[in-house]
């Protein structure tokens, strides 16, 4: 089967995404660049029901996206700057955006960016100038949305209900690469039994994890904000939870947990403190459900994703206990009395921070430009994290806050996970987008 004929999926998603959004205001266009980063790698689940499935995963994830995919994701990318950028011309007010201050942030931060970049320079190294425009292109996202006074009403439910019809095909494929044992992502771990990770339409288990925790804290806040769908809400809270559980990803739920209880510090209320427990019900209870079945059978693997989260905390602490000596000690409940980390739990962790394949996003940034680079990323995030901890917000109130926990989720993610791969760094630039808005939008009211 070839695989190009499969990428005709993303000129028709680009097509129909650049249509919907021609005429429409900048939140509309953020969303449109969410959701097309969402879909970039959808078509790749279409090789999940051919007869040489495992060959042709292999293929994609080794050779990457063909001509078809790269063309439409940069039309997307290239379409929905150009409108913000001919709405920011139109809508311009240089008073609001030289007051605010953003602005002169944002033209430090590149100016660092570039130099940081140059002054760390590796001849010929393609992978070094993609990570960096990455996060230049972040800048300019944010840049365009600052400048861009159009519209800002979007509705919640219209859309609300868009990514809860994408979050259902999403989890269902997720839950058939499991249960027919057709992931990519798959290994044998130390006890001999096989591993299998959903990717589904993100092409990636890590990812997955990452999206669905966006979409998490997005789910949250949009309960808060119509209560009268809280049903819809909660549902969609168990499918994202059901999704992070297929990924495996125990970094991908132990940062969200950690995002939502942030939250429900600042916004305390019933709501806030349901969502970790949604959370950790969900995936407790599809790993009981798993128990009782048998690892060798279809729907078998559940279980094991399940053993990875519950000992992910006792392999972490017991890597970090073996630098001086120690061993660790668990429940009587578990089988034996210390834990001996698996040698894929070593790999996993140190390949994240040594070697070629360094894969914390922070790591990689001051690797290609340096503590220049740190400083104009960090300078970025750590404005906008003290603006929207000190702004009296209009409306529910409750915005601010998962704005706050989701920055915070991408913030901590860039410790395991390099952002600046596609389409990563583009979720990253949305919630920071997110947050640019809601300033514009304060300053625009405090000004009238």
């Amino acid at each position: 089967m070839n695989i190009g004929g499969f990428e005709l999926v993303n000129v028709l998603i680009a097509v129909g995404l650049i249509s919907a959004v021609w005429r429409e205001g900048k939140l509309s266009i953020i969303l449109v660049l969410f959701l097309y980063g969402t879909l970039h790698f959808a078509h790749s689940t279409l090789a999940l029901f051919s007869q040489d499935s495992a060959q042709l995963l292999i293929d994609m994830h080794t050779n990457g996206a063909g001509i078809l995919a790269l063309s439409s994701g940069i039309l997307v990318l290239m379409t929905s700057y150009a409108l913000l950028a001919v709405q920011a011309y139109r809508t311009a007010s240089i008073k609001i955006c030289y007051k605010h201050g953003f602005f002169w942030v944002l033209v430090v931060a590149t100016f660092c960016l570039l130099v940081g970049y140059y002054l760390n320079y590796r001849v010929g190294d393609r992978g070094q100038a993609l990570n960096v425009a990455s996060v230049a292109a972040i800048f300019m996202l944010l840049l365009l949305i600052q400048l861009n006074d159009s519209a800002l009403d979007i509705s919640i439910e219209k859309h609300g209900l868009l990514l809860f019809g994408i979050l259902l095909l999403v989890v269902g494929v997720a839950v058939y690469e499991v249960a027919a044992n057709k992931a990519w992502s798959v290994f044998w771990n130390s006890e001999g039994v096989m591993v299998y990770r959903a990717g589904s339409f993100l092409f990636n288990p890590n990812l997955l994890a990452y999206w669905a925790s966006l979409i998490y804290i997005a789910a949250v806040y949009a309960w808060h904000a119509r209560q009268d769908k809280n049903r819809l809400w909660c549902l969609a809270m168990v499918l994202l939870a059901a999704t992070i559980y297929m990924s495996g990803s125990r970094s991908g739920l132990a940062l969200l947990f950690a995002a939502l209880i942030f939250s429900a510090i600042i916004v305390r209320s019933k709501i806030s403190i349901y969502a970790p427990i949604i959370l950790t019900i969900t995936v407790s209870a599809l790993y009981g459900a798993a128990l009782g079945l048998s690892s060798t059978q279809p729907w078998g693997t559940f279980a094991v994703l399940g053993e990875r989260y519950q000992m992910a905390f006792f392999h972490l602490y017991g890597y970090l206990a073996s630098f001086v000596g120690s061993t660790v000690q668990v429940p009587p409940d578990f089988v034996g009395s210390t834990v001996q980390v698996p040698p894929e739990v070593e790999i996993s962790i140190e390949g994240r921070f040594v070697g070629d394949t360094l894969d914390a996003g922070w790591l990689v940034l001051h690797q290609d430009a340096g503590w220049l680079g740190v400083f104009a990323l960090f300078m970025v995030i750590a404005f906008l994290m003290m603006r929207l901890s000190r702004l009296g917000e209009p409306g529910s109130g409750h915005a601010r806050a998962y704005v706050l926990a989701a920055l915070f989720y991408c913030v901590a993610s860039g410790l395991v996970m390099r952002f600046q791969i596609f389409p990563v760094w583009l979720f990253f630039g949305v919630v920071m987008a997110v947050a640019v808005n809601i300033l514009r939008l304060s300053q625009k009211i405090n000004d009238k």
